[in-house]
């Protein structure tokens, strides 16, 4: 079996030809590659050896090998279908602007554009599926941390997860990730158990995980006619886990990933934002939450915002329109169109955390709805679970331990967002003196505090069903135990009674004896029955309490 395909390294130069540029100090601080020594500094870095650093980088193996294919047309991403994989908000103390990031169609040559200004105080959002040349463009131009899409493209490297890597703390003051759950409900085939379900689901997730590290997407014949796949388009949303609640209704999890740079001499931060949600979920790569459904629709997130009824908040060019069935929008796909609606520009660009502070509120919010669905599929207290437990059943241990199971993964990502919130004191970011925004920070940090207690003590109720599941089990198997103990016992009882007679009356029925009347093998045949019946209750019933009390009797008399 052949190894796996190593980075090319030819031509590799970390000390190569890499742009300067000195501040008003003469110090040397701000970097500016080109897209090809980015790549190459990722490449290097990727191969690095446990001899010559403390800083591995193992983990960019597969980053490397994927943005190593920006020469390829083929696995470099289609068009996006017309909407913008990127978009910048450049903030000043008046207003809060957003513009279309243009990129070059083709690596090589490359032209930059008036819109790559990494000069700006801003936000620039990032939406889907990414193709390689892309990030180089965008990595090269904005100087972004390598770091931020190795996180986010985890799923590139052999052996790892969609989810979340687990890192320190202090690994994530610059490069953070935040988990968004959305709650969606659709028609689907019915199948023999909510188990099976469940278990198509999986093995449908391992083969859209496969595709998508592969660059390649299955078409919507799949789980009927075959495997026909395509490449993935640039945009495309991407789903890291699905779970399936009840016949029903379902969740799905996707990530953003947020770098934060902050230039503290030129007094320039920028924060860069990466969703997994891009284009409409029913016009992106075929996974199990579309197979054989009549209807999709996700679940609205919405965040509160004081008398919101009585001010404008819709996205500018948004029309009102009716419900589209070819459309599976998100909540989460406005946050790049109506970004900072909510919030004071002026503080904005004083204080990056706060220009954050509304993706962490849609955070909260999409969570706190997952922990409601939750919490209503449990039936915490119906009669539902009452039903369970009157007449348990391995389905039901099932259902609960599949909760149980999802609840603990959200209670972890729920953790380490409020870890990373409780902790902002110490993320090397400029502040704000503004009540506004030590107003905004404290309210998420309650929200999130809120939010993990209340995802704990559903885990916690959530575990005390299960044993008090299993203890219902266990009494109900010991009662089927008493009963066939009771039959048992009764059938001992008979066989006592009837198998000494039985025997005399074989033994006595062999005629080897000649009585002179019949009246005195009666007799005899009675007294050696009822003798060998007394034998065997007092064989039956002995035991170590009896002799113990025979003993203790001998003891007393003499």
């Amino acid at each position: 079996m052949a190894g796996p395909v190593q980075p090319n390294l030819t031509g590799v130069d970390a000390t190569g030809d890499v742009e300067i540029l000195a501040n008003a100090a003469g110090q040397q601080n701000h970097y500016k590659f080109t897209p090809e020594k980015y790549l190459l500094q990722i490449i290097a870095h990727s191969a690095t050896s446990l001899e010559t650093s403390l800083f591995q980088g193992q983990h960019y193996f597969g980053l490397a090998l994927f943005l190593q294919e920006a020469n390829r047309p083929d696995r470099n991403g289609q068009d996006d279908g017309g909407q913008s994989f990127v978009t910048f908000y450049a903030l000043d103390s008046e207003t809060t602007s957003a513009r279309p990031v243009n990129l070059p169609r083709s690596f090589y040559p490359l032209t930059r554009g008036d819109h790559l200004s990494p000069n700006e105080v801003g936000v620039l959002f990032l939406r889907g599926y990414a193709s390689a040349s892309s990030l180089l463009e965008l990595g090269a131009a904005y100087n972004i941390d390598p770091e931020l899409f190795q996180r986010h493209l985890q799923f590139l490297e052999p052996g790892s997860a969609m989810n979340k890597p687990a890192l320190l703390p202090s690994a994530q003051s610059s490069v953070f990730q935040l988990s968004v759950t959305t709650v969606g409900r659709h028609v689907t085939p019915q199948y023999r158990s909510l188990q099976e379900k469940r278990r198509r689901v999986s093995a449908g997730m391992t083969t859209y995980v496969e595709g998508l590290i592969r660059g390649e997407c299955i078409s919507k014949t799949w789980g009927r006619t075959g495997k026909n796949s395509r490449p993935w388009k640039s945009n495309e949303s991407i789903v890291r886990s699905f779970a399936v609640h009840d016949d029903h209704e379902f969740s799905i999890q996707q990530l953003i990933s947020v770098c934060v740079a902050w230039d503290r001499e030129m007094d320039i931060w920028q924060a860069i934002i990466w969703l997994d949600s891009g284009l409409d979920l029913r016009h992106s790569p075929w996974g199990p939450w579309l197979e054989s459904a009549k209807d999709i629709f996700f679940y609205p997130v919405s965040l509160y915002r004081s008398r919101v009824a009585l001010k404008k908040h819709q996205y500018p060019g948004h029309e009102p329109r009716h419900i589209d069935s070819e459309r599976a929008a998100q909540s989460i796909s406005l946050l790049p169109l109506a970004f900072g609606q909510s919030l004071n520009p002026k503080v904005m660009r004083e204080d990056p955390f706060y220009a954050l502070s509304e993706i962490f509120n849609f955070v909260a919010a999409s969570e706190m709805q997952f922990l409601t669905a939750v919490e209503r599929h449990l039936g915490l207290g119906s009669s539902d679970l009452q039903e369970y437990f009157e007449q348990p059943s391995l389905s039901g241990h099932a259902d609960l331990l599949f909760f149980r199971n999802l609840l603990e993964d959200h209670v972890n990502n729920i953790t380490e967002t409020y870890t990373f919130i409780k902790n902002r004191s110490t993320l090397k970011w400029p502040r704000s003196s503004a009540n506004l925004a030590q107003r905004a920070a404290l309210q998420l940090e309650i929200d999130f505090e809120a939010l993990l207690e209340r995802a704990r003590l559903m885990r916690s109720r959530c575990e005390r069903e299960i044993n008090v599941l299993m203890s219902k089990a266990q009494l109900a198997e010991a009662k089927r135990g008493i009963v066939k103990t009771k039959k048992a016992l009764t059938l001992t009882v008979l066989a006592t009674i009837l198998l000494p007679g039985t025997a005399t009356a074989t033994v006595f029925g062999m005629n080897f004896v000649q009585f002179e009347h019949t009246w005195q093998g009666i007799v005899l045949w009675i007294l050696v029955t009822t003798l060998l019946m007394v034998i065997c209750f007092v064989t039956v019933s002995w035991d170590e309490g009896l002799l113990l009390y025979i003993r203790k009797r001998r003891r007393h008399m003499a």
